[in-house]
């Protein structure tokens, strides 16, 4: 809390109402509700954590968007897939399913086996679609799930 007595942006790197620990120190009392009304800038990496961040915290502005993901400005929402077979292939897959996503890290902190599991018994109208730059492999034994690297 050392902080409230120096000007100082808070950059969020997740999403988070209150944080109890960094690193193996327990932060008793560390209230960041009140840290990020004395910033000077709340900045977070994503749009919709801009509008989650500001209404949990009760922000009188929208914190700034740093993306900590590089923008192609040519992105064309409507070109058509000039990708190899294989892509026009998945996509094919995925019409008419209504889509699980998850975009992140896979790791023994963030498992995603459970989720797998909860897919695999609904109805084949879902399918589970993993987008991350983690080794997934392990998830090609279920059914209803596609992972990409990104």
């Amino acid at each position: 809390m050392k902080l409230l007595n120096y000007r100082y942006n808070l950059h969020l790197f997740e999403l988070v109402e209150k944080v109890t620990y960094i690193g193996t120190r327990w932060t008793f009392g560390l209230n960041l509700e009140k840290l990020a009304h004395k910033a000077h800038k709340v900045i977070v990496c994503e749009y919709n954590r801009a509008q989650i961040t500001q209404v949990w915290m009760k922000l009188p502005e929208l914190p700034l968007v740093v993306s900590n993901k590089s923008i192609d400005s040519g992105f064309d929402r409507c070109s058509p897939i000039t990708q190899s077979d294989s892509v026009k292939v998945t996509i094919e897959k995925l019409k008419g399913k209504k889509i699980i996503l998850y975009q992140g890290i896979v790791d023994a902190e963030r498992p995603i086996e459970p989720i797998a599991n909860a897919i695999e018994v609904l109805n084949d109208e879902y399918i589970f679609v993993v987008m991350t730059g983690s080794e997934c492999n392990y998830l090609l034994k279920y059914k209803k799930q596609l992972c990409y690297h990104i």
